[in-house]
C-alpha cells in the first residue's frame, strides 16, 4: 500500500493528492475505490470530512486498532 513521506509537509501534500483521487473516484461512482482511499488515509492518520462543498482532509493522528 502507498505510504506517505516522512516529511510532515510532504505527507500533507500526499494526503491531499489522495483526497483528490477519492473525490474523482466518487464523481465517477467508483464508491469501493473511494472507500479504499478513505481507509488508506485513515490508516496514516488523516480524516476525510465530506461536506456539501466537497471533501476536506485533516490530520487526525495515528490510527488506533482495537
Amino acid at each position: 500500500a502507498p505510504t506517505p513521506p516522512t516529511d510532515p509537509a510532504a505527507a500533507d501534500r500526499w494526503a491531499v493528492s489522495w483526497a483528490r483521487r477519492r473525490t474523482d473516484a466518487k464523481a465517477a461512482r467508483h464508491y469501493a475505490e473511494a472507500d479504499r482511499i478513505r481507509e488508506l488515509l485513515r490508516e496514516h492518520g488523516y480524516e476525510v470530512r465530506d461536506t456539501r462543498e466537497g471533501s476536506d482532509v485533516v490530520k487526525s493522528g495515528p490510527a488506533r486498532s482495537g
